[in-house]
């Protein structure tokens, strides 16, 4: 892995899963089940955005936009519980719909910025993808299996995940 991807695996730093949600707790609902779908599934932002209700609901493959893999969520009941009042509510398919552009997912930079809002006074450097370091250090202290863990992300290369995955560590 070249210095420079590393770095940017690196950029935003490792919170705890219980700081992360606090954090997001402070932001529109929106982009809050948005994070949390990604904290939960391990899904980069940009994927999770573009879900739909078949796929959160009901288990539609799931076609991950970077590396073309197909998934089949396991989302916890609670996100199902609160996403199916969504579904319900608005009849539409696209879960994560951009109110001024209809049809369209919300943008991953909209969330990056409302991110950003809400970690400003903790003088860190988060990001949505701090939700998938969280998903992958979660998994590796609870099955202590970096091959495991790269399955669960997806990863090509077992050098990507130990980064991930020891991110507490950085």
């Amino acid at each position: 892995m070249t210095t420079a991807r590393m770095e940017g695996v690196l950029r935003s730093e490792f919170l705890e899963r219980g700081e992360f949600v606090r954090l997001i707790s402070q932001m529109p609902e929106t982009y809050k089940v948005a994070l949390l779908l990604s904290l939960e599934t391990g899904l980069r932002i940009s994927d999770v955005l573009g879900l739909t209700f078949s796929q959160v609901l009901w288990g539609a493959p799931v076609r991950e936009r970077k590396t073309g893999k197909t998934v089949v969520l396991d989302v916890p009941a609670y996100l199902k519980a609160a996403l199916w009042g969504w579904w319900l509510d608005r009849q539409r398919e696209l879960v994560f719909e951009s109110k001024k552009a209809p049809g369209r997912p919300v943008s991953r930079s909209t969330v990056y910025r409302w991110v950003r809002r809400v970690a400003q006074d903790e003088k860190a450097h988060v990001s949505p993808h701090t939700a998938r370091k969280i998903f992958a250090v979660e998994r590796f202290r609870e099955c202590g299996s970096l091959e495991q863990v790269q399955e669960a992300l997806r990863h090509d290369r077992p050098e990507t995940t130990a980064l991930y995955a020891l991110s507490d560590k950085f």
